[in-house]
């Protein structure tokens, strides 16, 4: 019974021990279950606030591109720059670049400007998701601090730095070409904050922007007077028209029932514009259907009366600046004599046309020119004696930072166009003449009656400026290899449809220009060509810019078709019920974008492309 009892106890004990050691497994197994359930929960918020401020960060980017801060930037970069040093942000230096310590000094005032616009956006938002808890933060830095004055205002996060503004590349404004840009870079950096209970993760984006920034070129212009007026005679924007493209004049504008514009409209509402200043009064507003009313009173009299009132889909500014035109063309002069065709007199014509030879592709220039003395009539383009025709040309081997070089047809063999000391000619985009052009134009057409028998005046890597100091008459079609635009706008019923242009990375380009003389389409006879295309940007500094006899002669049931822009001291003439041409105006929207003719004439104010963005990528910071 003893040695039972004995092992009975030692059994127990066993028992006792086996629960005691099972216990402890399961308490551990318990311990280790919460612990992983705690580290699992903590894996979850972590990821779901990383995730939060991965979507806060792309809001922040989609904001960084908006068109709005875009423009926005555009705007205050115009502002902030200067308008009379060599240099927009690096002051008058000499040197071939600014200095680097002046351009960040005024770039500051950009930078100032613009924390204070994306402060007013993005500080005090939240961000998160409607059925979520966290609280998403979005802000931007182009000074250290962001959001002052504010009770999220936060310094740079830390180990991140901001670079200074700074000059990236381009010319001074004392080269000469009107056209000279010049690039700055402006640095920023983003911060996405995501937080969700006790958790915190940030998104930093590192960047900039670029933009370019020189004096604006007329060719933006789909539209520009200085005047409204032919012999004496008011002109009127009647029902039907279409302009899609920035439109500006000097003096009042008029209209006649519902006319349509696509791009902005810029009213300066001089009473008696010269070339250089606004006249004695300026009055803000225009004339409706004959009758005036001042800037004030337009909203209460097109509210009252819809039907007689342009459609400005793109906006109207009336009490605009004036805009000065060119009062000479030494720019053009100069750079056709060191590095173009410079011609002495009138011009019986000039051809341009594209040839295909050998695998190569060439522009062609064809110039007959008078051998008449030099005419002190700038719209006189008699020529009684013209001499033999020369013919110029160039394909697409540009040598940087000389141009195109030049050919020229000697017999049937093309030679190098050489310089009065024997050195190679070349080609930087200017065609000028010191009297007029009595016929410009492309090839002539196969079928007479068919303007798209016309074969192409301007390759496709060409860009020109034909310059006059007098009369210019577009009697041909001037059509580029490729066209930005495969449609014009059109009225549906009461709806524009808009033009289709979407080949804008088209490099083609041409500008016809004249100083003194008009600047008009067709022969003014009844020879005139039927729906005449006109591709480029045509001006006129002091003369008019409209058809040839409009109120003469010319066929009444034909248009000009134009793709670029018009822009003169007088844009007006084109047609009455006794002849000339409907105008058919196409806005080239690259124009407005920096694709303009070499050495086109500029508005002496400055412009600045909207920004570009660069994004030098991103990191996570955990806390």
């Amino acid at each position: 019974m003893s040695l039972i009892g004995s092992r009975s106890g030692a059994a127990l004990i066993t028992s006792l021990i086996t629960i005691v050691i099972v216990a402890g497994i399961a308490l551990l197994m318990f311990n280790r279950t919460l612990a992983e359930m705690g580290h699992s929960r903590d894996n979850v918020a972590i990821t779901q606030t990383m995730m939060l401020a991965r979507g806060g960060a792309n809001v922040g980017g989609s904001y960084l591109q908006s068109p709005t801060l875009l423009e926005k930037i555009q705007e205050i970069v115009e502002d902030e720059g200067s308008t009379t040093e060599r240099w927009t942000f690096g002051g008058d230096g000499t040197t071939e670049v600014p200095d680097a310590a002046i351009v960040a000094k005024t770039m500051q005032d950009v930078a100032e400007a613009l924390q204070q616009e994306v402060d007013g956006d993005l500080c005090g938002n939240n961000y998160r998701p409607n059925d979520s808890l966290a609280t998403i933060t979005v802000r931007v830095h182009f000074l250290t601090t962001a959001c002052v004055g504010r009770p999220s205002s936060a310094n740079l996060p830390n180990k991140t730095t901001l670079p200074d503004g700074r000059f990236v590349q381009g010319e001074p404004r004392d080269t000469g070409d009107p056209n000279s840009f010049q690039v700055y870079a402006l640095p920023f950096v983003m911060v996405a904050e995501a937080r969700q209970g006790d958790y915190k993760r940030n998104i930093v984006l590192q960047g900039e922007y670029r933009f370019n920034v020189g004096r604006s070129s007329f060719a933006r212009f789909a539209y520009f007077a200085n005047e409204r007026r032919v012999d004496g005679r008011p002109v009127t924007f009647g029902s039907g028209e279409m302009i899609d493209g920035l439109v500006h004049s000097n003096e009042y504008l008029r209209y006649r029932d519902n006319p349509w514009f696509g791009g902005p409209v810029t009213v300066a509402g001089c009473e008696e514009p010269t070339l250089t200043d606004c006249g004695p009064s300026v009055e803000p507003g225009d004339f409706f259907n004959g009758g005036f009313q001042s800037s004030a009173n337009v909203s209460t009299y097109c509210s009252s009366a819809p039907n007689i009132c342009p459609n400005f889909a793109g906006g109207v500014t009336w009490g605009a600046n004036f805009i000065p035109l060119p009062t000479n063309n030494f720019a053009q002069r100069e750079v056709a004599a060191r590095g173009g065709l410079a011609f002495e007199k009138t011009l019986k014509d000039l051809r341009l046309s594209v040839l295909e030879e050998g695998g190569e592709i060439y522009q062609i220039m064809s110039a007959e020119m008078c051998a008449n003395p030099p005419i002190s009539d700038p719209n006189d383009l008699t020529c009684n004696t013209p001499t033999t025709v020369t013919e110029y040309r160039f394909t697409d081997n540009k040598v940087d930072g000389k141009g195109f070089p030049l050919e020229i047809k000697n017999g049937l063999t093309w030679e190098p166009y050489k310089d009065g000391s024997g050195q190679q000619r070349y080609f930087q985009g200017v065609i000028f003449t010191d009297g007029g052009i009595a016929n410009l134009g492309g090839p002539e057409r196969t079928n007479p009656n068919d303007p798209d028998t016309a074969a192409p005046a301007i390759a496709s890597f060409a860009q020109f400026t034909v310059a006059a100091t007098g009369k210019i008459a577009v009697t041909r079609d001037l059509k580029y290899t490729e066209s930005p635009c495969s449609s014009s706008a059109q009225w549906n019923g009461g709806d524009v449809i808009r033009a289709t242009c979407e080949d804008l990375e088209a490099e083609n380009v041409l500008g016809v220009y004249s100083q003194q003389g008009d600047l008009l389409f067709g022969t003014g006879t009844s020879a005139t060509p039927l729906e005449l295309t006109a591709q480029g940007v045509f001006m006129s500094s002091e003369g008019r810019v409209g058809t040839n006899n409009w109120d003469d002669v010319v066929n009444t049931e034909s248009s000009v078709n134009i793709t670029g822009g018009l822009i003169g001291n007088v844009v007006a003439g084109f047609y009455t019920s006794k002849g000339g041409y409907r105008r058919n105006v196409t806005y080239d929207p690259r124009t407005g974008t920096g694709t303009v003719p070499p050495f086109f004439p500029s508005t002496g104010e400055d412009e600045a492309d909207k920004p570009t963005f660069f994004s030098y990528g991103q990191r996570e910071q955990v806390y």
